[in-house]
């Protein structure tokens, strides 16, 4: 692994490679901590040498190394910072263990120890299965720069998804649709901001980081009776699909009082906190002293921004869940309503088009109607057409 450095002359961080140095930019409270902009510069830097090293898999670059360069590719890859945020987290327990030891050597052994530390960190059957995924799709990166030899890859593939019992860690509980009235009871608590985000969200079947980062120059508003919503960054995005939300009469007339033209997300915090006051100060009955006319700090430690994260979105949510008693909720759980409600409805291929899925596959597998439901939807025909018999 490359020691980040510090060099004197300069003021700034570096690393040493084959005798030739790396600048990663100012290191102003050395000797603590190395700046988070100092950190990525490292991942960028480790990324570039993994991809320059030769024609030939050389296998002399550590696991840590191979993680930092393939985290630093993604961070450049993907436009939401929280992707790489998450595939870090997914081979972490691999480089705890492991980091220190050519990237060569792992094999499904030392994945399985990391499995077992996972499962002892709190992480679920599921989330285990997940993040091994992710440690084969760091290894087929490393092939693909020719770091690595594809036999190893291949090891790696053959390990079998962890079954029901095989590990003793806890299983992920089934994300159930929200129901219809815990929604209707939670409204009233809620900001008209987040509500508005709400109730489009239940019209649209809208992931929540589409809801919060909606802003008026990716609708297509060319046609009076259906607006078109095209979000620049989504989930399958980087696949090189066009996702099109249709916004019909309902929608537009919830996004009609946030229009704007700014160019800013259309649901703002902001604006919220903003539209509060001055209703508040509308009602006031008696004179506003001069004192109050502007309570503002002049350096507040946190200032409401332009726009809901899917974090604050889901928070809001869940606060007015417990204070309608109906127990917390996450707006993940209105994009299965949403999903359900067209299944039953219109069958399972329109709810993949409207949730902007490549194939039904995990519509079926996330969204669709549970095998007890459509059982006893089935039992409930067959008494209709054969319980006089």
């Amino acid at each position: 692994m490359y020691r980040i450095l510090y060099h004197k002359a300069s003021g700034q961080a570096c690393i040493l490679h084959q005798k030739k140095r790396h600048y990663l930019g100012k290191w102003d409270n050395h000797p603590g901590k190395p700046p988070e902009a100092v950190k990525r510069r490292y991942e960028a830097i480790i990324a570039r040498l993994a991809m320059e090293a030769g024609t030939e898999p050389t296998g002399s670059m550590l696991l840590s190394e191979l993680a930092a360069a393939w985290v630093g590719w993604a961070r450049n890859r993907y436009e939401n910072p929280r992707t790489a945020q998450n595939l870090w987290f997914c081979v972490k327990p691999l480089v705890d263990l492991f980091g220190t030891e050519p990237a060569s050597s792992v094999g499904p052994r030392k994945v399985a120890q990391a499995q077992q530390l996972m499962a002892k960190q709190g992480r679920t059957r599921q989330g285990v299965n997940m993040a091994t995924g992710y440690i084969r799709q760091m290894f087929a990166w490393g092939v693909a720069q020719e770091i690595l030899h594809p036999d190893q890859l291949a090891r790696l593939r053959a390990m079998q998804p962890l079954r029901h019992g095989a590990i003793e860690a806890p299983e992920s509980p089934p994300r159930e649709a929200v129901a219809l009235e815990v929604v209707k009871a939670s409204l009233p608590f809620m900001s008209p901001t987040v509500a508005a985000m709400v109730r489009l969200q239940m019209l649209t079947g809208m992931r929540p980081g589409e809801v919060c980062s909606l802003t008026m120059s990716d609708i297509d508003r060319s046609n009076r009776e259906r607006w078109v919503f095209t979000p620049r960054d989504h989930k399958t995005a980087h696949l090189g699909k066009v996702r099109s939300i249709p916004l019909l009469q309902p929608a537009m007339d919830i996004l009609g009082p946030f229009l704007r033209a700014d160019g800013l997300p259309v649901f703002s915090p902001a604006e919220e906190i903003k539209r509060w006051r001055e209703e508040k100060r509308a009602k006031r009955k008696t004179k506003v002293q001069p004192s109050q006319l502007d309570r503002s700090k002049d350096n507040p430690d946190r200032e409401p921004g332009d726009r809901y994260t899917t974090t604050t979105y889901r928070r809001a949510i869940e606060r007015a869940g417990e204070k309608a008693g109906v127990g917390r909720w996450s707006p993940n759980r209105l994009r299965k309503l949403a999903a359900q409600s067209v299944a039953d409805s219109l069958g399972l291929e329109a709810s993949r088009a409207l949730l902007g899925h490549c194939d039904s596959t995990v519509t079926r597998r996330h969204y669709a109607m549970s095998d007890l439901e459509q059982a006893t939807i089935a039992a409930r025909v067959l008494v209709n057409t054969c319980g006089g018999a």
